[in-house]
């Protein structure tokens, strides 16, 4: 829980505007969840959020006028942690 929540604490002190501070809540709790099975469950439930932000951004991209700062990581912190825990049980 705390190597995820100092790391995007880091985010999002060095890159203002780019996280939010509820993405920061809600990466501790996934640490702590993940972090519950293993580290590589923990490690593979964080990269996999990032890569869905980054996949929603690419699909996203075309309707970018409605929305100009880009897709929530929260979501993605949420379904992906969900997916990796199922897989690991």
């Amino acid at each position: 829980m705390m190597v995820t929540l100092v790391a995007f604490t880091a985010l999002y002190a060095l890159a203002p505007g780019q996280l939010g501070g509820r993405d920061v809540k809600v990466s501790g709790l996934v640490g702590l969840i993940l972090g519950w099975f293993s580290w590589t469950a923990a490690f593979t439930g964080i990269l996999l959020a990032w890569l869905l932000a980054a996949f929603a951004g690419v699909v996203l991209r075309p309707s970018r006028k409605s929305q100009p700062e880009g897709p929530p990581l929260g979501t993605c912190l949420v379904i992906a942690p969900i997916t990796t825990a199922l897989a690991n049980s």
